[in-house]
Order: C-alpha cells, then sequence, then structure tokens
C-alpha cells in the first residue's frame, strides 16, 4: 500500500499536467480562430481592449481617490506586471499574492507604497466582490438554464458524430436546505 501511494501522486499529477497541458492548447486553438478572423469575432477581439482599459480606468480611479497619480505608460506597465503574477502558481491559491505583486509594480513605477497598497484593496472589491453578489443571484438560474440548453447540445452532438446523443445526465433538483451538486 506504501509503495502505491507515490505512484498514485504521480499519476493525479501526470493527470493534472495533462488537463493543463490540453486546456493551453485548447486556448491557444481558440484564440487562434478568433484572432484569424477578427471581423467575424468582433466582440471578443475587441472585448479584449475593453477589458483592459476598463480594469486600467478603474485602478486609475482607485488610485486618484488616494492621492496618487501615474501616467498611462507606468499605469499599464504596472498592471501587466501585476496581471502576469496572476499565471503565477502562488501558495494558497494566491491569496493576497496578486494584490501584492500590484502593489509593488505600482509602487516600482513611481507610486506610494501606501497608496499603491489602498488603490488595490480598493481595486479588488470593485473587480472582485462587488461582482459576486450579482452573480450570486445569477447562479441561482443555472440548473435551469442547463436543462434548457442540454437538449440542443445533444442534438448538435449528435448531428456532428452522425449517431444517437448520448445520455447525459440532467441537473438535479436540490431540495431545500440540500446543495446543488453536478457532476459527469
Amino acid at each position: 500500500p506504501g509503495a502505491s501511494r507515490p505512484r498514485r501522486a504521480a499519476a493525479r499529477v501526470a493527470d493534472g499536467l495533462r488537463v493543463g497541458f490540453a486546456d493551453a492548447v485548447g486556448g491557444l486553438v481558440v484564440m487562434r480562430a478568433v484572432l484569424g478572423r477578427p471581423r467575424r469575432y468582433l466582440a471578443g477581439v475587441t472585448g479584449f481592449g475593453v477589458y483592459w482599459a476598463g480594469q486600467l480606468l478603474i485602478l486609475w480611479a482607485a488610485l486618484r481617490a488616494f492621492d496618487e497619480s501615474l501616467g498611462p505608460v507606468p499605469m499599464v506597465l504596472a498592471f501587466a506586471t501585476g496581471y502576469a503574477a496572476t499565471a503565477l502558481p502562488l501558495p494558497l491559491g494566491g491569496a493576497g499574492g496578486v494584490e501584492a505583486s500590484l502593489a509593488f509594480s505600482l509602487h516600482a513605477v513611481g507610486a506610494e507604497l501606501s497608496a499603491a497598497t489602498l488603490a488595490v484593496l480598493a481595486y479588488r472589491v470593485v473587480t472582485f466582490w462587488l461582482p459576486i453578489l450579482p452573480a450570486l443571484l445569477a447562479a441561482r438560474g443555472i440548473p435551469r438554464l442547463h436543462n434548457e440548453l442540454l437538449p440542443a447540445v445533444r442534438r448538435e452532438g449528435a448531428a456532428a458524430a452522425g449517431a444517437e446523443p448520448e445520455a447525459l445526465p440532467a441537473a438535479p433538483q436540490a431540495g431545500a436546505g440540500e446543495p446543488r451538486r453536478y457532476t459527469r
């Protein structure tokens, strides 16, 4: 039993790496398709820039709230550096690491560290915590949406494969006080 434990752990790591690699390749395939036909996917292509501009605007406003001002080039540099840190595997799921990297990036390009730290905390409240409230309300409709879309997905999959759709599970209906569980 003791010898199989390292093998199981190695298998889990290998599976995780395989899935991570597959997700990365899948993401690149999607990016290639979107950027290869920018007119067809105009909303997706422009969405990247709009998203970053919105994030930078919120960060700039948070800095201004604490009497700190940076030019556009230092802002983009600090934001991109802090954003790149989100791809790093940080301990505890990255709790605080991203915020610290963004605050230190802002400090490195000229902002006072205290103002940068407060601005990053305000920025995270606006960009992360506030959107959670409407998302939690919208999440209540996910099982209904799942059940509405599942027949269409089955039809499209069957048509593409030229076969009958597999029996996919419907979204479970949770009872009062019972958590919803989704499984494949």
